[in-house]
Order: structure tokens, then sequence, then C-alpha cells
């Protein structure tokens, strides 16, 4: 009990739990990028500004969702670069890194790459994380399943053993000294049976 307490900070540190709020974290802020990087590229596109802003959160909310599904679940292992890559292009529009000189610039490159680059671990420690989750409750099913089975064949031993003691009980009872009432195997054995009748 006491080495569970102790460990209890450190295990919440790295549960799926946590990588996982931390994940989302990242991808409403990828939205919120998205956001307005395309309220940037869409001025001159829709020029009322509630519409533009609708569709920019909505492209942005499902754009960034898809890439998380999509880090998930395409066994390419690419992907997950190809997408880090295009997070830092996008922060370094939003940073203005191509307008910019001198540290301001070292800067904006800086913060963009390490952006992308702890974005690019969060994903990937959350797809390793769930995927020994997985691996761990198909595991678990698997040996229930197979405690299952072995119960299931105990279960049909017991069941022939008890149909096999009824036949030969059934058996025995076919032959019987109508006397004394005991069971024989055979006509033959009781017929060399010799007994005392039961005195009533």
């Amino acid at each position: 009990m006491m080495e569970m307490m102790n460990y209890r900070l450190e295990n919440q540190i790295t549960s799926l739990r946590l990588v996982t709020i931390l994940v989302l974290f990242y991808i409403i802020s990828y939205a919120f990028k998205l956001t307005f990087l395309l309220l940037d590229v869409l001025t001159n596109v829709i020029t009322e500004s509630l519409p533009r802003l609708i569709s920019s959160c909505l492209m942005a909310i499902t754009i960034a969702f898809s890439l998380l599904v999509v880090s998930i679940h395409v066994k390419n292992k690419m992907i997950p670069y190809l997408i880090s890559v295009l997070d830092a292009f996008m922060l370094l529009f939003l940073f203005h890194a191509y307008t910019t000189v001198g540290e301001t610039k070292f800067k904006a490159i800086f913060l963009s790459v390490l952006i992308a680059l702890i974005g690019f671990l969060l994903v990937s420690v959350f797809v390793n994380k769930y995927g020994q989750l997985q691996n761990e409750i198909a595991k678990t099913n698997n040996e229930k399943l197979q405690n299952y089975n072995e119960l299931q064949k105990k279960a049909n031993e017991l069941k022939e053993n008890i149909k096999e003691l009824e036949r030969k009980k059934t058996e025995s009872l076919r032959f019987f000294c109508e006397d004394c009432e005991t069971p024989f195997s055979s006509q033959n054995a009781k017929n060399r049976h010799k007994c005392k009748p039961i005195k009533e």
C-alpha cells in the first residue's frame, strides 16, 4: 500500500489520461493557430467578418482533429513527421518569420520548431500509450476467453462423467434381486446370487 502511495504522482504523470489531456490542449491550440492563419488568408475571399470567422473556426477545428485522427490510425510513419513540418511552417507564417529580421526572426524560427517538435512528440507518445492500452485489453480478453474455454471444457468433461455414472447406475438397476434388492451388473450375476429375503 505504501509503495503504491509513494508512486501515485509518478503514475499520474506517466498515465494515458494526462497525455490525452495534453494532446487535446495541443489540438485546440492547433485549431486556434489555423483559425488565425485562415482569417488572414480569407480576408480578400470572404469580406464579411462574421462568416469569415465562422468558416475559419469550423475549418480549423476539422483540420486539427483530422490531423490527430490521421496520426493515430494511419500506419505510415512519415505522416506524423509531415504534420510536424507543416505545423512548423504554419507557425513561421503566424510569427511573420519571413518578414522579420535579426533576433526576432531567430526567436520566431526557434519557437516554431520547438512547438512543432513538442506537438510531434506528444502525438507520438499518445499513439504509443494508446496502442499499449489496446494490447493490454486484447491480452486480458484473450486470457478471459482462454479461461472460459478451459472452464467450458471441464464442464463438458463433468457432464460426460455424470452421463457415464448415470448410465452405470441405470445398468446396475436393471438387474437387482427382488428379495434383498441387491443390484447386479448382469443377469448371470443375478442368477448366481443366493440371498435371504428381507424380513418385513
